[in-house]
């Protein structure tokens, strides 16, 4: 997309492939292309303060989570969650 709109720097006119309505497109739409370019890529080196530790969860509500994601309709994440204080004792008390 550069090299395009540097030829159509240096040859404001166009050429004989990019001309007429084309070349008016593309020189209209040049901000919007490279503000669009700018936006979708991605900024591998952006600073992160992240500390996994304060993510985990240490307790939560089980009940009112499943709720949120049978309303989310999130089947397969909700086999996920681990269990509750209640469901460990029942589990150690088994085994």
């Amino acid at each position: 997309m550069e090299k395009l709109y540097q030829f159509l720097d240096e040859h404001p006119e166009g050429d004989e492939q990019i001309k007429g309505a084309l070349l008016q497109k593309l020189l209209t739409g040049k901000e919007m292309a490279f503000l669009s370019q700018d936006l979708a890529r991605i900024d591998c080196q952006v600073p992160i303060d992240f500390d996994l530790e304060a993510c985990r969860v240490t307790s939560y509500d089980k009940q009112r989570a499943v709720e949120i994601f049978q309303q989310l309709g999130f089947k397969s994440l909700q086999r996920l969650l681990p269990a509750d204080a209640f469901e460990q004792s029942v589990q150690e008390a088994l085994f």
